[in-house]
């Protein structure tokens, strides 16, 4: 007598992306990173990442925050795109 087989349940698709992280992220897709600063908060010292995209004529300041109210800097996850 063999065990009966199951087969794997499927994973779920995934949840599509808000339009609104879509459009904002939208005007620095595709730009280049110019240069990267570090802007000091002068109530608290702390060193919040920038960076400097250019994205054809326009150029964008990239702060990397906490979350979207900005309650101190933030990290960002750097790794190779492969």
């Amino acid at each position: 007598m063999t065990a009966p087989t199951t087969k794997p349940k499927p994973k779920p698709e995934p949840e599509p992306v808000p339009d609104y992280l879509v459009n904002h992220y939208a005007p620095i897709e595709g730009g280049t990173i110019e240069r990267i600063e570090f802007a000091r908060d002068p109530m608290d010292a702390d060193l919040w990442p920038v960076l400097i995209v250019r994205n054809g004529p326009n150029r964008y300041r990239v702060e990397l925050s906490r979350d979207p109210e900005g309650n101190g800097p933030g990290h960002a996850f750097i790794s190779e795109d492969k």
